[in-house]
């Protein structure tokens, strides 16, 4: 049995958290699922380069890697896949400390129960893109 914990958001809304259901085991280096998912991103990134293309993995946070630290509790355990995407020379932008930013007081960035983030969590992973490509001066077409 997992224990779930709903936090109660300022705009008055809910957000459902379950801390014990985490992939941890599986996202660690030399665990074959997590050697696959980082390979398969590595051949995404040479297809890309070979195309001319710039290539940008985001590391998405969980609603509980955001909200569980903001309300005193700890967070699951964080995975390697910075660290592997890093040793492979392939560029990422950890979302969690901007979502972990905006969620201080409370912010509502996700559905309730939905893992996805909603239209709030969706403008600050825009902005988050938008920072990240304009300090790397990677500006071509980008919006306001």
């Amino acid at each position: 049995p997992v224990a779930a914990r709903t936090i109660e958001l300022r705009d008055g809304g809910r957000v459902q958290l379950v801390p014990g259901l985490s992939d941890a085991e599986n996202a660690r280096p030399g665990h074959p699922v997590f050697e696959l998912v980082v390979d398969t991103i590595d051949e995404a990134r040479a297809v890309s380069n070979r195309r001319g293309s710039d290539f940008l993995v985001l590391l998405m946070p969980a609603k509980e890697d955001v909200y569980l630290p903001v309300a005193d509790e700890p967070a699951p355990p964080g995975t390697s896949f910075k660290t592997a995407l890093q040793e492979r020379g392939i560029e990422s932008l950890d979302l969690t400390p901007h979502f972990r930013a905006q969620a201080r007081d409370f912010s509502p960035l996700f559905y309730e129960v939905d893992g996805h983030p909603n239209e709030e969590g969706y403008r600050l992973i825009a902005r988050a893109v938008t920072e990240h490509l304009r300090k790397h001066g990677r500006t071509y077409g980008l919006w306001d």
